[in-house]
């Protein structure tokens, strides 16, 4: 039986409300959420952006959409992150843990601390018997391979028990856990329970996640400790 249209409302709102509070239109038509997105005329603004920001053939015209227009009114780059969370958290809803809050880190908040002292995003714990078991979110579009294990052991130093590491460059789920667990080896993310690292394409409409018999590229990875 076909879904009907208030149902679709409702999971549209429901994916705005989480991850970077904007999606880009190609999220939603993977999802058949782009129609009624357009029938409720939702704030929307057009940019182009680097998905993969060391790679000037990653360009892409994309069309960002929110509930509500304040959350445009950011630097595309800030866009893209949040765009890109909110595709990643769509993909793999099991990211969140029961129980866990979804908080967006402000960028000014980011800036005052120094670079990569904040993450994007963090997932609050419950409190547990006066303990937090927080998760770090990170999205990287091109980070050096020094910056990523300078983050990593910045989290793991700011108490973090996990850290979620979102990517829109496909070969850098694998990349990634193997610079988490070469850091970990050596005893430099102390407290830090387990790294998962997660392939975010929001820029196509087409489903690129299923099998592909020429892509031997894994979508998640985890490396635990």
């Amino acid at each position: 039986m076909p879904e009907h249209h208030t149902q679709t409302k409702q999971r549209l709102r429901q994916l705005l409300q989480t991850g970077g509070r904007v999606a880009t239109t190609a999220t939603l038509a993977k999802r058949g959420l782009l129609a009624s997105a357009t029938a409720l005329r939702l704030p929307q603004v057009q940019l182009d952006v680097r998905t993969r920001v060391t790679q000037s053939d990653s360009t892409r015209r994309l069309t960002f959409v929110a509930l509500e227009e304040e959350s445009l009114h950011q630097p595309s780059r800030d866009l893209m992150h949040a765009a890109a969370m909110t595709e990643a958290l769509a993909q793999y809803p099991g990211l969140v843990p029961a129980g866990y809050e979804w908080r967006l880190v402000d960028s000014t908040e980011r800036r005052q601390l120094g670079p990569g002292h904040r993450p994007d995003a963090e997932l609050l714990s419950p409190d547990l018997n006066g303990y937090r078991q927080d998760i770090a979110v990170e999205f990287d579009a091109g980070y050096s391979p020094k910056t990523i294990k300078a983050k990593l052991r910045v989290y793991a130093e700011s108490g973090y028990r996990d850290i979620i590491w979102m990517t829109s460059i496909h070969g850098r789920v694998a990349s990634v856990q193997q610079l988490a667990s070469s850091l970990g080896e050596m005893g430099k993310l102390d407290g830090v329970q387990r790294v998962t690292t997660v392939w975010s394409d929001f820029w196509s409409e087409a489903d690129r996640y299923g099998h592909r018999p020429r892509c031997h590229k894994p979508n998640v990875a985890h490396v635990h400790f």
